[in-house]
C-alpha cells in the first residue's frame, strides 16, 4: 500500500516510490505523482519528473481513474470559540470516494463523545459548543490529522492544531508616561495576556477623536 504525505514548503517535491514513503502529495494508480523518485538512501534517481508522469499514464487498467489528493494541505491550525464550536472537513479526498478517518497526532483513533465531539459519515470532524467547566485539553486543545484511503492507496494530512478559546470580557488600557518637553514619549496599549493572541490594535484615540499618524505622532 502506498502512503503519501505533503512535503514541507522547504523540502521540495521528492520522495520514495514503489510502495515506500513519498512526499509528492498525490497517489495515482499505485504511484506517487508530483514527486521525484529517490533511492532508499535519499539520493535522487536519474529519471526526471517526466518519467514519473509517463509511468502514471501506463498504469494497469484496474488502476485507471483512481487517485488520492489533498483538498487543502495548508491547513495547520483551527481556532474556534467555545460558544460556537467548529466543523472541520478532512483536507484529503479521493476518486473513487475514499474512506476518511481522523486521529490524534499520537496515532490514537478518534472516538465520539456525545454532545462534545463527533465524526460524521462524510469525514467531517465536529466539536460542539461547550461550557468552561466541560473543557478538556485532550479534545479542545490538541493536534489532529486525517487520512484518506481507497484502492489507490492511503494519504495522511499534516497535523492540524485545534484550539478552543473562551469568550470573556476584557479591557485594554494605556499607562501614563512622563517625558521632558521636546522629547519622545512612548505609549503602549496593554492587553490582558489571556486574550493577547487574538486581539489586534486597530486605532488610537484622544478624547474620542482618532489619532492620525503625522510628523508629531507615529503609530507602530
Amino acid at each position: 500500500m502506498l502512503l503519501c504525505s505533503p512535503a514541507p514548503p522547504h523540502a521540495g517535491l521528492r520522495g520514495l516510490c514503489q510502495g515506500a514513503l513519498c512526499t509528492g502529495g498525490l497517489c495515482h494508480g499505485g504511484l506517487c505523482a508530483r514527486a521525484l523518485c529517490a533511492t532508499r538512501t535519499g539520493d535522487p534517481c536519474s529519471d526526471p519528473p517526466a518519467v514519473v508522469a509517463s509511468a502514471l499514464s501506463t498504469a494497469h487498467a484496474e488502476d485507471v481513474g483512481t487517485s488520492l489528493y489533498f483538498v487543502n494541505d495548508s491547513l495547520q491550525q483551527v481556532t474556534f470559540s467555545s460558544t460556537v464550536g467548529v466543523v472541520i472537513p478532512c483536507p484529503a479526498a479521493g476518486s473513487p470516494s475514499a474512506v476518511l478517518r481522523w486521529y490524534l497526532a499520537t496515532g490514537d483513533d478518534i472516538y465520539d463523545v456525545p454532545h462534545i465531539r463527533h465524526v460524521h459519515a462524510n469525514g467531517t470532524l465536529q466539536l460542539y459548543p461547550f461550557s468552561p467547566s466541560a473543557f478538556n485539553s485532550f479534545i479542545h486543545d490538541n493536534d489532529y490529522f486525517c487520512t484518506a484511503e481507497n484502492s489507490a492507496g492511503k494519504i495522511r494530512s499534516p497535523n492540524i492544531r485545534v484550539k478552543a478559546v473562551f469568550r470573556e470580557p476584557y479591557t485594554v488600557r494605556v499607562e501614563d508616561q512622563r517625558s521632558m518637553r521636546g522629547n519622545v514619549a512612548v505609549f503602549k496599549c496593554l492587553i490582558p495576556s489571556s486574550v493577547q493572541e487574538y486581539v489586534s490594535v486597530v486605532s488610537w484615540e484622544k478624547d474620542t477623536v482618532s489619532i492620525i499618524p503625522g510628523w508629531k505622532v507615529l503609530l507602530v
